[in-house]
Protein backbone atom coordinates (compact mmCIF):
# COMPACT_ATOMS: atom_id res chain seq x y z
CA UNK A 1 0.00 0.00 0.00
CA UNK A 2 2.81 2.35 0.92
CA UNK A 3 4.74 1.36 -2.18
CA UNK A 4 1.76 2.01 -4.47
CA UNK A 5 1.28 5.39 -2.87
CA UNK A 6 4.94 6.16 -3.48
CA UNK A 7 4.65 5.22 -7.18
CA UNK A 8 1.60 7.43 -7.53
CA UNK A 9 3.38 10.35 -5.89
CA UNK A 10 6.40 9.80 -8.16
CA UNK A 11 4.16 9.80 -11.26
CA UNK A 12 2.50 13.04 -10.13
CA UNK A 13 5.89 14.64 -9.50
CA UNK A 14 7.08 13.58 -12.96
CA UNK A 15 4.00 15.10 -14.61
CA UNK A 16 4.44 18.29 -12.61
CA UNK A 17 8.11 18.43 -13.63
CA UNK A 18 7.23 18.01 -17.29
CA UNK A 19 4.67 20.82 -17.01
CA UNK A 20 7.28 23.11 -15.49
CA UNK A 21 9.77 22.23 -18.25
CA UNK A 22 7.09 22.95 -20.87
CA UNK A 23 6.37 26.34 -19.30
CA UNK A 24 10.08 27.17 -19.23
CA UNK A 25 10.41 26.22 -22.90
CA UNK A 26 7.39 28.33 -23.82
CA UNK A 27 8.82 31.31 -21.93
CA UNK A 28 12.16 30.84 -23.69
CA UNK A 29 10.48 30.69 -27.09
CA UNK A 30 8.53 33.86 -26.32
CA UNK A 31 11.71 35.66 -25.33
CA UNK A 32 13.46 34.49 -28.49
CA UNK A 33 10.47 35.62 -30.55
CA UNK A 34 10.56 39.05 -28.90
CA UNK A 35 14.25 39.37 -29.71
CA UNK A 36 13.74 38.34 -33.33
CA UNK A 37 10.82 40.77 -33.67
CA UNK A 38 13.23 43.69 -33.32
CA UNK A 39 15.44 42.51 -36.18
CA UNK A 40 15.00 44.04 -39.64
CA UNK A 41 12.46 42.41 -41.93
CA UNK A 42 13.83 40.02 -44.57
CA UNK A 43 14.12 41.48 -48.03
CA UNK A 44 12.31 38.48 -49.51
CA UNK A 45 8.55 39.18 -49.38
CA UNK A 46 7.50 35.54 -48.98
CA UNK A 47 9.92 34.93 -46.12
CA UNK A 48 8.87 38.18 -44.42
CA UNK A 49 5.18 37.31 -44.71
CA UNK A 50 5.76 33.85 -43.16
CA UNK A 51 7.69 35.34 -40.24
CA UNK A 52 5.11 38.08 -39.67
CA UNK A 53 2.20 35.60 -39.75
CA UNK A 54 3.99 33.36 -37.27
CA UNK A 55 4.67 36.31 -34.95
CA UNK A 56 0.94 37.16 -34.93
CA UNK A 57 -0.07 33.55 -34.37
CA UNK A 58 -1.58 33.09 -37.85
CA UNK A 59 -4.96 34.73 -37.06
CA UNK A 60 -7.97 33.74 -39.14
CA UNK A 61 -8.53 37.31 -40.40
CA UNK A 62 -4.97 37.73 -41.69
CA UNK A 63 -4.85 37.99 -45.50
CA UNK A 64 -1.73 37.80 -47.69
CA UNK A 65 -2.26 39.04 -51.26
CA UNK A 66 0.49 38.54 -53.85
CA UNK A 67 0.86 41.54 -56.16
CA UNK A 68 3.35 41.19 -58.98
CA UNK A 69 6.61 39.28 -58.48
CA UNK A 70 8.33 39.55 -55.11
CA UNK A 71 5.56 41.76 -53.69
CA UNK A 72 3.06 40.85 -50.95
CA UNK A 73 0.32 42.87 -49.26
CA UNK A 74 -0.77 41.79 -45.75
CA UNK A 75 -3.74 43.10 -43.82
CA UNK A 76 -6.38 42.10 -41.26
CA UNK A 77 -9.67 42.03 -43.14
CA UNK A 78 -11.73 42.71 -39.99
CA UNK A 79 -10.23 46.17 -39.38
CA UNK A 80 -9.59 47.53 -42.90
CA UNK A 81 -11.83 49.08 -45.51
CA UNK A 82 -11.44 46.63 -48.38
CA UNK A 83 -12.87 49.09 -50.89
CA UNK A 84 -10.23 51.68 -49.94
CA UNK A 85 -7.60 48.95 -49.93
CA UNK A 86 -8.49 47.95 -53.48
CA UNK A 87 -8.58 51.49 -54.84
CA UNK A 88 -5.64 52.97 -52.90
CA UNK A 89 -3.18 50.07 -52.54
CA UNK A 90 -3.86 46.92 -54.55
CA UNK A 91 -5.03 48.58 -57.77
CA UNK A 92 -2.23 51.17 -58.04
CA UNK A 93 0.42 48.56 -57.19
CA UNK A 94 -0.84 46.17 -59.87
CA UNK A 95 -0.97 48.86 -62.55
CA UNK A 96 2.34 50.54 -61.70
CA UNK A 97 5.52 49.71 -63.62
CA UNK A 98 7.72 46.98 -62.20
CA UNK A 99 10.34 49.46 -61.02
CA UNK A 100 7.90 51.74 -59.16
CA UNK A 101 5.56 51.54 -56.21
CA UNK A 102 2.42 53.67 -56.33
CA UNK A 103 0.20 53.88 -53.23
CA UNK A 104 -2.65 56.38 -53.06
CA UNK A 105 -3.41 56.07 -49.33
CA UNK A 106 -3.40 59.24 -47.28
CA UNK A 107 -0.72 58.05 -44.85
CA UNK A 108 2.21 55.84 -45.89
CA UNK A 109 5.06 55.11 -43.47
CA UNK A 110 8.15 52.88 -43.73
CA UNK A 111 8.27 49.73 -41.58
CA UNK A 112 11.63 48.27 -40.67
CA UNK A 113 11.07 45.55 -38.06
CA UNK A 114 8.64 42.70 -37.55
CA UNK A 115 7.31 44.33 -34.38
CA UNK A 116 6.53 47.58 -36.19
CA UNK A 117 4.85 45.68 -39.01
CA UNK A 118 2.68 43.77 -36.53
CA UNK A 119 1.72 47.02 -34.79
CA UNK A 120 0.76 48.51 -38.17
CA UNK A 121 -1.45 45.52 -39.01
CA UNK A 122 -3.18 45.69 -35.62
CA UNK A 123 -3.78 49.42 -36.19
CA UNK A 124 -5.75 48.71 -39.38
CA UNK A 125 -2.98 49.37 -41.90
CA UNK A 126 -1.97 47.35 -44.93
CA UNK A 127 1.69 46.30 -45.00
CA UNK A 128 3.40 46.08 -48.41
CA UNK A 129 6.34 43.65 -48.22
CA UNK A 130 9.23 43.52 -50.67
CA UNK A 131 9.08 47.12 -51.78
CA UNK A 132 11.55 49.87 -51.11
CA UNK A 133 14.90 49.99 -49.34
CA UNK A 134 13.18 50.07 -45.94
CA UNK A 135 11.83 46.56 -46.42
CA UNK A 136 8.11 47.34 -46.09
CA UNK A 137 5.58 50.14 -46.27
CA UNK A 138 2.43 50.60 -44.18
CA UNK A 139 -0.63 52.29 -45.72
CA UNK A 140 -3.52 53.53 -43.61
CA UNK A 141 -6.81 51.96 -44.77
CA UNK A 142 -8.40 51.27 -41.37
CA UNK A 143 -12.13 50.99 -40.79
CA UNK A 144 -13.27 50.46 -37.23
CA UNK A 145 -16.87 49.71 -36.23
CA UNK A 146 -18.62 52.70 -34.68
CA UNK A 147 -22.17 53.46 -33.62
CA UNK A 148 -24.10 56.58 -34.56
CA UNK A 149 -24.09 59.67 -32.37
CA UNK A 150 -27.01 59.51 -29.96
CA UNK A 151 -28.03 60.97 -26.63
CA UNK A 152 -26.44 59.24 -23.62
CA UNK A 153 -29.16 57.42 -21.64
CA UNK A 154 -27.78 58.52 -18.26
CA UNK A 155 -27.72 62.27 -19.11
CA UNK A 156 -31.00 63.01 -20.88
CA UNK A 157 -32.20 66.62 -20.99
CA UNK A 158 -35.53 68.08 -22.08
CA UNK A 159 -33.88 71.07 -23.74
CA UNK A 160 -30.53 71.39 -25.39
CA UNK A 161 -28.43 69.21 -27.71
CA UNK A 162 -29.22 65.51 -27.87
CA UNK A 163 -25.76 64.32 -28.89
CA UNK A 164 -23.31 62.17 -26.99
CA UNK A 165 -19.80 60.89 -27.34
CA UNK A 166 -19.16 57.54 -29.00
CA UNK A 167 -16.31 55.03 -28.83
CA UNK A 168 -14.30 56.66 -31.66
CA UNK A 169 -11.71 59.13 -30.35
CA UNK A 170 -11.44 61.15 -33.57
CA UNK A 171 -15.21 61.67 -33.69
CA UNK A 172 -15.23 62.82 -30.07
CA UNK A 173 -12.40 65.28 -30.69
CA UNK A 174 -14.28 66.61 -33.74
CA UNK A 175 -17.32 67.27 -31.53
CA UNK A 176 -15.10 69.19 -29.11
CA UNK A 177 -13.53 71.24 -31.91
CA UNK A 178 -16.97 72.13 -33.21
CA UNK A 179 -17.97 73.32 -29.74
CA UNK A 180 -14.73 75.22 -29.08
CA UNK A 181 -13.51 76.72 -32.39
CA UNK A 182 -10.68 78.45 -30.55
CA UNK A 183 -7.04 78.52 -31.74
CA UNK A 184 -5.97 78.08 -28.11
CA UNK A 185 -7.64 74.66 -27.85
CA UNK A 186 -4.89 72.13 -27.22
CA UNK A 187 -5.14 68.38 -27.81
CA UNK A 188 -2.09 66.56 -26.47
CA UNK A 189 -1.66 62.85 -27.23
CA UNK A 190 -1.54 60.55 -24.22
CA UNK A 191 -0.10 57.03 -24.30
CA UNK A 192 -2.64 55.42 -22.01
CA UNK A 193 -1.68 51.73 -22.15
CA UNK A 194 1.64 50.77 -23.68
CA UNK A 195 0.87 47.08 -24.21
CA UNK A 196 -2.28 47.59 -26.26
CA UNK A 197 -1.22 50.88 -27.84
CA UNK A 198 -4.53 52.50 -26.85
CA UNK A 199 -4.66 56.15 -27.84
CA UNK A 200 -5.73 58.91 -25.52
CA UNK A 201 -5.95 62.69 -25.59
CA UNK A 202 -5.66 65.44 -23.01
CA UNK A 203 -7.76 68.44 -24.04
CA UNK A 204 -7.65 71.93 -22.53
CA UNK A 205 -7.83 75.58 -23.50
CA UNK A 206 -4.49 77.30 -23.11
CA UNK A 207 -4.88 80.51 -21.14
CA UNK A 208 -7.93 79.29 -19.21
CA UNK A 209 -6.56 76.23 -17.43
CA UNK A 210 -4.54 76.75 -14.25
CA UNK A 211 -0.87 75.83 -14.89
CA UNK A 212 -0.58 73.99 -11.56
CA UNK A 213 -3.66 71.86 -12.38
CA UNK A 214 -2.25 71.02 -15.80
CA UNK A 215 1.15 70.15 -14.29
CA UNK A 216 -0.44 67.88 -11.67
CA UNK A 217 -2.50 66.06 -14.29
CA UNK A 218 0.59 65.47 -16.40
CA UNK A 219 2.49 64.27 -13.33
CA UNK A 220 -0.27 61.80 -12.49
CA UNK A 221 -0.28 60.47 -16.06
CA UNK A 222 3.49 59.96 -15.89
CA UNK A 223 3.26 58.14 -12.55
CA UNK A 224 0.49 55.67 -13.30
CA UNK A 225 1.09 52.43 -15.13
CA UNK A 226 -2.29 50.79 -15.74
CA UNK A 227 -1.96 47.30 -17.18
CA UNK A 228 -5.57 46.12 -17.33
CA UNK A 229 -7.70 49.25 -17.74
CA UNK A 230 -9.86 49.45 -20.86
CA UNK A 231 -12.06 52.49 -20.26
CA UNK A 232 -11.89 56.14 -19.23
CA UNK A 233 -13.66 55.27 -15.98
CA UNK A 234 -10.78 52.95 -15.09
CA UNK A 235 -8.30 55.69 -15.98
CA UNK A 236 -10.16 57.99 -13.57
CA UNK A 237 -9.58 55.45 -10.80
CA UNK A 238 -5.86 55.43 -11.54
CA UNK A 239 -5.79 59.23 -11.41
CA UNK A 240 -7.58 59.25 -8.05
CA UNK A 241 -6.27 56.11 -6.32
CA UNK A 242 -7.19 57.09 -2.76
CA UNK A 243 -10.43 55.75 -1.36
CA UNK A 244 -12.26 59.06 -1.27
CA UNK A 245 -15.92 58.89 -0.36
CA UNK A 246 -16.94 61.60 -2.81
CA UNK A 247 -15.64 61.59 -6.41
CA UNK A 248 -12.66 63.87 -7.06
CA UNK A 249 -12.85 63.52 -10.86
CA UNK A 250 -15.93 64.07 -12.98
CA UNK A 251 -17.21 62.08 -15.93
CA UNK A 252 -19.62 62.88 -18.73
CA UNK A 253 -20.78 61.56 -22.09
CA UNK A 254 -22.22 64.86 -23.33
CA UNK A 255 -20.18 67.12 -25.66
CA UNK A 256 -21.95 70.27 -24.41
CA UNK A 257 -20.98 69.48 -20.82
CA UNK A 258 -17.41 68.80 -21.93
CA UNK A 259 -17.29 72.09 -23.86
CA UNK A 260 -18.61 74.02 -20.85
CA UNK A 261 -15.96 72.35 -18.68
CA UNK A 262 -13.21 73.38 -21.09
CA UNK A 263 -14.42 76.98 -20.99
CA UNK A 264 -14.38 76.79 -17.17
CA UNK A 265 -10.67 76.02 -17.24
CA UNK A 266 -10.89 72.27 -16.66
CA UNK A 267 -8.87 69.48 -18.29
CA UNK A 268 -10.49 66.66 -20.27
CA UNK A 269 -9.08 63.18 -20.75
CA UNK A 270 -10.49 60.95 -23.48
CA UNK A 271 -9.57 57.41 -24.49
CA UNK A 272 -10.06 55.47 -27.70
CA UNK A 273 -12.89 52.98 -27.29
CA UNK A 274 -14.68 54.84 -24.50
CA UNK A 275 -17.53 57.38 -24.76
CA UNK A 276 -16.74 58.83 -21.32
CA UNK A 277 -14.75 62.04 -20.87
CA UNK A 278 -12.91 62.53 -17.57
CA UNK A 279 -13.22 66.07 -16.15
CA UNK A 280 -10.46 67.46 -13.93
CA UNK A 281 -10.74 69.01 -11.38
CA UNK A 282 -14.08 68.14 -9.76
CA UNK A 283 -15.55 70.16 -6.89
CA UNK A 284 -18.63 69.57 -4.76
CA UNK A 285 -20.68 72.20 -6.62
CA UNK A 286 -20.33 70.24 -9.87
CA UNK A 287 -22.15 67.29 -8.30
CA UNK A 288 -25.37 69.36 -8.19
CA UNK A 289 -25.17 70.77 -11.72
CA UNK A 290 -26.86 69.32 -14.81
CA UNK A 291 -26.67 70.51 -18.45
CA UNK A 292 -30.33 71.53 -18.36
CA UNK A 293 -29.53 74.30 -15.86
CA UNK A 294 -28.13 76.42 -18.69
CA UNK A 295 -31.00 75.83 -21.11
CA UNK A 296 -33.66 77.25 -18.76
CA UNK A 297 -34.17 80.59 -17.06
CA UNK A 298 -31.91 81.53 -14.16
CA UNK A 299 -34.82 81.50 -11.70
CA UNK A 300 -35.83 77.94 -12.62
CA UNK A 301 -32.22 76.71 -12.57
CA UNK A 302 -31.66 78.21 -9.12
CA UNK A 303 -34.80 76.62 -7.69
CA UNK A 304 -33.83 73.23 -9.07
CA UNK A 305 -30.32 73.47 -7.65
CA UNK A 306 -31.67 74.41 -4.21
CA UNK A 307 -34.06 71.47 -4.46
CA UNK A 308 -31.16 69.13 -5.22
CA UNK A 309 -29.17 70.48 -2.28
CA UNK A 310 -32.12 70.05 0.04
CA UNK A 311 -32.73 66.56 -1.33
CA UNK A 312 -29.10 65.64 -0.69
CA UNK A 313 -29.43 66.73 2.96
CA UNK A 314 -32.71 64.83 3.38
CA UNK A 315 -31.27 61.68 1.78
CA UNK A 316 -28.25 61.91 4.09
CA UNK A 317 -30.08 62.53 7.36
CA UNK A 318 -33.59 61.01 7.04
CA UNK A 319 -32.83 57.56 8.48
CA UNK A 320 -30.20 58.72 11.04
CA UNK A 321 -32.53 61.45 12.31
CA UNK A 322 -35.39 58.97 12.65
CA UNK A 323 -33.18 56.57 14.62
CA UNK A 324 -31.89 59.36 16.89
CA UNK A 325 -35.38 60.64 17.69
CA UNK A 326 -36.97 57.23 18.31
CA UNK A 327 -34.16 55.71 20.37
CA UNK A 328 -32.37 58.49 22.31
CA UNK A 329 -34.15 61.84 21.99
CA UNK A 330 -37.76 60.76 22.51
CA UNK A 331 -38.59 64.02 24.26
CA UNK A 332 -38.12 65.95 21.01
CA UNK A 333 -40.95 64.14 19.23
CA UNK A 334 -44.41 65.78 19.49
CA UNK A 335 -46.78 63.70 21.61
CA UNK A 336 -49.33 62.88 18.86
CA UNK A 337 -46.54 61.79 16.53
CA UNK A 338 -44.90 59.72 19.27
CA UNK A 339 -48.18 57.93 20.00
CA UNK A 340 -48.64 57.18 16.29
CA UNK A 341 -45.13 55.74 15.98
CA UNK A 342 -45.52 53.71 19.17
CA UNK A 343 -48.79 52.21 17.99
CA UNK A 344 -47.23 51.29 14.64
CA UNK A 345 -44.36 49.54 16.42
CA UNK A 346 -46.56 47.34 18.58
CA UNK A 347 -45.60 43.72 18.04
CA UNK A 348 -42.46 44.49 15.96
CA UNK A 349 -39.72 42.11 17.18
CA UNK A 350 -36.71 44.17 16.02
CA UNK A 351 -35.36 47.32 17.71
CA UNK A 352 -35.42 50.51 15.66
CA UNK A 353 -31.69 50.36 14.80
CA UNK A 354 -31.85 46.80 13.44
CA UNK A 355 -35.13 47.54 11.67
CA UNK A 356 -33.71 50.54 9.80
CA UNK A 357 -30.47 48.75 8.88
CA UNK A 358 -32.38 45.76 7.52
CA UNK A 359 -34.61 48.02 5.42
CA UNK A 360 -31.61 49.99 4.10
CA UNK A 361 -29.91 46.78 2.98
CA UNK A 362 -33.15 45.49 1.50
CA UNK A 363 -33.69 48.52 -0.74
CA UNK A 364 -30.06 48.33 -1.91
CA UNK A 365 -30.55 44.67 -2.84
CA UNK A 366 -33.71 45.54 -4.77
CA UNK A 367 -31.87 48.35 -6.58
CA UNK A 368 -29.04 46.01 -7.59
CA UNK A 369 -31.57 43.43 -8.81
CA UNK A 370 -33.30 46.09 -10.92
CA UNK A 371 -29.99 47.05 -12.52
CA UNK A 372 -29.20 43.46 -13.49
CA UNK A 373 -32.59 42.79 -15.08
CA UNK A 374 -33.31 43.82 -18.72
CA UNK A 375 -34.04 47.53 -19.07
CA UNK A 376 -37.65 47.00 -20.17
CA UNK A 377 -38.69 45.08 -17.07
CA UNK A 378 -35.99 45.93 -14.54
CA UNK A 379 -37.49 49.14 -13.13
CA UNK A 380 -41.13 47.91 -13.00
CA UNK A 381 -40.13 44.70 -11.25
CA UNK A 382 -37.95 46.60 -8.77
CA UNK A 383 -40.79 49.02 -7.94
CA UNK A 384 -43.43 46.29 -7.67
CA UNK A 385 -41.08 44.10 -5.63
CA UNK A 386 -40.32 46.92 -3.20
CA UNK A 387 -44.03 47.72 -2.72
CA UNK A 388 -45.05 44.08 -2.28
CA UNK A 389 -42.19 43.26 0.10
CA UNK A 390 -42.73 46.43 2.13
CA UNK A 391 -46.47 45.92 2.53
CA UNK A 392 -46.05 42.22 3.33
CA UNK A 393 -43.41 42.99 5.97
CA UNK A 394 -45.67 45.61 7.61
CA UNK A 395 -48.73 43.33 7.58
CA UNK A 396 -46.67 40.47 9.04
CA UNK A 397 -45.47 42.70 11.87
CA UNK A 398 -41.77 42.32 10.97
CA UNK A 399 -41.20 46.07 10.50
CA UNK A 400 -43.20 49.19 11.23
CA UNK A 401 -44.81 51.44 8.64
CA UNK A 402 -42.97 54.66 9.77
CA UNK A 403 -39.59 52.94 9.27
CA UNK A 404 -40.56 51.82 5.78
CA UNK A 405 -41.69 55.35 4.89
CA UNK A 406 -38.50 57.01 6.21
CA UNK A 407 -36.09 54.55 4.57
CA UNK A 408 -37.94 54.61 1.25
CA UNK A 409 -38.05 58.40 1.29
CA UNK A 410 -34.30 58.69 1.89
CA UNK A 411 -33.52 56.09 -0.77
CA UNK A 412 -35.67 57.71 -3.46
CA UNK A 413 -34.48 61.24 -2.71
CA UNK A 414 -30.83 60.10 -2.99
CA UNK A 415 -31.36 59.80 -6.75
CA UNK A 416 -32.05 63.52 -7.00
CA UNK A 417 -28.28 64.01 -6.96
CA UNK A 418 -27.21 64.06 -10.66
CA UNK A 419 -23.84 62.34 -10.11
CA UNK A 420 -24.19 58.55 -9.67
CA UNK A 421 -20.95 58.44 -7.66
CA UNK A 422 -22.19 61.16 -5.31
CA UNK A 423 -25.55 59.40 -4.91
CA UNK A 424 -23.75 56.20 -3.97
CA UNK A 425 -21.55 58.13 -1.51
CA UNK A 426 -24.65 59.59 0.19
CA UNK A 427 -26.18 56.13 0.59
CA UNK A 428 -22.89 54.74 1.95
CA UNK A 429 -22.46 57.54 4.52
CA UNK A 430 -25.93 56.87 5.90
CA UNK A 431 -24.83 53.62 7.59
CA UNK A 432 -22.19 55.11 9.95
CA UNK A 433 -24.52 58.05 10.61
CA UNK A 434 -27.27 55.61 11.65
CA UNK A 435 -24.91 53.87 14.08
CA UNK A 436 -23.73 57.17 15.55
CA UNK A 437 -27.34 58.38 15.91
CA UNK A 438 -28.34 55.15 17.72
CA UNK A 439 -25.41 55.47 20.14
CA UNK A 440 -25.30 59.21 20.86
CA UNK A 441 -28.59 60.58 19.60
CA UNK A 442 -29.06 63.94 17.96
CA UNK A 443 -25.94 65.38 19.60
CA UNK A 444 -23.74 62.68 18.08
CA UNK A 445 -25.43 63.07 14.68
CA UNK A 446 -24.66 66.79 14.65
CA UNK A 447 -21.02 66.13 15.51
CA UNK A 448 -20.78 63.47 12.80
CA UNK A 449 -22.14 65.91 10.22
CA UNK A 450 -19.67 68.52 11.47
CA UNK A 451 -16.77 66.09 11.00
CA UNK A 452 -18.06 65.31 7.49
CA UNK A 453 -17.96 69.03 6.68
CA UNK A 454 -14.40 69.23 8.04
CA UNK A 455 -13.43 66.28 5.85
CA UNK A 456 -14.91 67.96 2.76
CA UNK A 457 -13.07 71.20 3.63
CA UNK A 458 -9.76 69.33 3.79
CA UNK A 459 -10.40 67.42 0.56
CA UNK A 460 -8.78 68.60 -2.68
CA UNK A 461 -9.10 67.70 -6.32
CA UNK A 462 -5.77 68.20 -8.12
CA UNK A 463 -4.88 71.08 -5.84
CA UNK A 464 -8.33 72.74 -5.95
CA UNK A 465 -10.30 72.86 -2.66
CA UNK A 466 -13.30 70.54 -2.89
CA UNK A 467 -15.75 73.07 -1.42
CA UNK A 468 -14.57 75.98 -3.57
CA UNK A 469 -15.79 78.68 -4.05
CA UNK A 470 -17.51 78.49 -0.63
CA UNK A 471 -14.33 77.67 1.24
CA UNK A 472 -12.00 79.33 0.56
CA UNK A 473 -14.47 82.12 -0.12
CA UNK A 474 -14.42 83.39 -3.70
CA UNK A 475 -17.27 85.84 -4.28
CA UNK A 476 -16.96 85.82 -8.07
CA UNK A 477 -17.43 82.04 -8.05
CA UNK A 478 -20.82 82.19 -6.31
CA UNK A 479 -22.44 83.44 -9.52
CA UNK A 480 -22.83 79.82 -10.70
CA UNK A 481 -22.73 77.59 -7.64
CA UNK A 482 -25.98 77.14 -5.72
CA UNK A 483 -27.66 80.01 -7.53
CA UNK A 484 -27.23 80.76 -11.22
CA UNK A 485 -27.25 84.34 -12.37
CA UNK A 486 -28.71 85.29 -15.77
CA UNK A 487 -26.40 84.51 -18.65
CA UNK A 488 -25.64 88.16 -19.35
CA UNK A 489 -24.31 88.57 -15.80
CA UNK A 490 -22.04 85.53 -15.75
CA UNK A 491 -18.36 86.37 -15.72
CA UNK A 492 -15.13 84.37 -15.66
CA UNK A 493 -15.57 81.02 -13.84
CA UNK A 494 -13.63 80.67 -10.58
CA UNK A 495 -11.67 77.65 -11.89
CA UNK A 496 -10.37 79.55 -14.93
CA UNK A 497 -6.99 81.19 -14.90
CA UNK A 498 -7.05 84.85 -14.05
CA UNK A 499 -5.52 86.84 -16.94
CA UNK A 500 -2.51 88.93 -16.03
CA UNK A 501 -2.94 92.65 -16.18
CA UNK A 502 -0.59 94.39 -18.54
CA UNK A 503 1.75 96.85 -16.94
CA UNK A 504 0.99 100.44 -17.68
CA UNK A 505 3.36 102.12 -20.00
CA UNK A 506 5.78 104.53 -18.38
CA UNK A 507 4.36 108.00 -18.22
CA UNK A 508 0.88 106.61 -19.19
Amino acid sequence: MWRGGTEQITRVDAISGLAQVRELCQDALLQVGDLLADWPLPTDAAQASYGLADFLGAPVDLVVRPVRDQLRVMYLRTVVDEARLESAVLGPLAEAPASRLIILAGKVTPVRTCRHAAAALLAGQAVVLGGGSSGALAASVDKWPAREISEPPAEIVARGPHAGFIEDLDTNLALLRRGVPDPHLRIDPVAVWQRTGTKGAMVYVEGLVQPRVLAEVRGKLDEIDPSFATDSSMLAQWLSPRAYIFPTVGMTERPDTAVASLLEGRVLLMVEGSPVAVLIPEVFAHLLHVPGDYYTRAFSATLERLLRMGGLLVALTASPLYVALTTVNLELIPTPLYISIAQARLGVPLPTLAEVLVLELLVEVIRQAGLRLPSGIGQPIAVVGAVVIGQSAVFAGLVSAPSVVVVSLGFIISFIVPSPDASLAVRAIRYPLILVAAAFGLFGLIWALFLLCVYLCALESFGVPYLAPVTPWRPHGMQDTLARLPLEQLRRPFLARRPRRRAKAAGG
